[in-house]
């Protein structure tokens, strides 16, 4: 198949098979030179005062990557799940990054994956645990609102507005929704169906590169995650704790101990004491929240949310 678009953008969501797009499918296929993850487009197109980005100066790095490609006859593809917001601070920066996007890449073609919203809750929030926050997971859910600094915000869920918003910037034939559990439960199909979209072979020697069934960043049990809290009150210096750290080897050996126990299934054994399964606990929080979103994204985008549990 030839390729008839030069670039795509993956943008996230977090914790939707975004690992395993960056280090199996995008290094992988033969027809895609994958420019830039989250580390080049960290320090030049994420990380700036809305005030101080440079769109000329971002071009400088980005501009010669896109020739390689382009030289090479393949599709250019930059991914990070940042891009879409971080979900710790309510992507409150979002928008601003799509728009960013469409000034550097305005004939990009656009990939936005999403997870039914309470399983990605829950998940956002055991690695926000494992990033070594404090919060236990009401606390998470219904931070302070008082204007200072930007937290979680279940409104960040509510995929098709983003969605929407990045059909207004690129068009609506240059945006592709796909659901995390169409490449969890059937993967052969997510990837034929992306590759239309991107307009690279899915031929069967190329399908047998992709190790569909690898699992990136499993998530830690409910009994891990409630202990783990606990001890990243002896951590420090990063964003969600900025103080010095205070017993640096004793958290690590901790860590260390917590992850052997989870390798073992200590964890499976142990009820949750703080009220019930997490999953069950995010379940009543946002019971019937997501419907009218998720309906709306259904339509827009032909897509089948129903045989995947999303409310509708």
């Amino acid at each position: 198949m030839c390729m008839e678009n030069k670039m795509l953008i993956h943008i996230g969501y977090h914790k939707t098979a975004s690992t395993w797009l960056q280090k199996q499918f995008f290094p992988k296929h033969p027809q895609i030179d994958f420019i830039a993850g989250h580390q080049l487009l960290w320090p030049h197109l994420i990380n700036f005062h809305p005030l101080l980005f440079n769109a000329e100066q971002a071009r400088t790095v980005f501009s010669p990557l896109l020739q390689r490609a382009e030289a090479a006859g393949k599709l250019a593809v930059l991914s990070s799940e940042r891009l879409s917001g971080n979900p710790h601070s309510g992507a409150y920066d979002n928008t601003l990054l799509a728009e960013r996007l469409q000034t550097l890449f305005p004939q990009a073609k656009i990939l936005l994956m999403v997870r039914e919203q309470t399983d990605a809750i829950v998940s956002n929030y055991k690695q926000y645990i494992k990033m070594r926050g404090l919060c236990t997971l009401d606390e998470y859910l219904n931070p302070p609102v008082d204007g200072k600094i930007p937290l979680f915000r279940l409104d960040n869920f509510q995929y098709h507005y983003l969605a929407a918003y990045y059909v207004s910037l690129f068009g609506e034939n240059q945006v592709k929704v796909m659901c995390y559990e169409q490449l969890r439960d059937q993967a052969e199909d997510f990837i034929q169906d992306l590759s239309a979209f991107a307009g690279i072979s899915d031929s069967a020697d190329i399908m047998a590169l992709f190790p569909v069934k690898q699992r990136s960043n499993a998530a830690f049990s409910d009994g891990h995650i409630r202990l783990r809290r606990y001890c990243n009150r002896l951590s420090g210096g990063h964003s969600f704790y900025p103080l010095t750290p205070r017993y640096p080897r004793l958290y690590r050996w901790l860590l260390d101990r917590l992850e052997a126990l989870e390798r073992a299934g200590f964890f499976q054994s142990i009820q949750n004491q703080e009220g019930g399964a997490f999953r069950q606990r995010v379940q009543q929080r946002v019971q019937g929240r997501y419907a009218a979103s998720n309906r709306a994204l259904q339509q827009q985008f032909q897509l089948d949310l129903a045989q995947y549990g999303y409310q509708l």
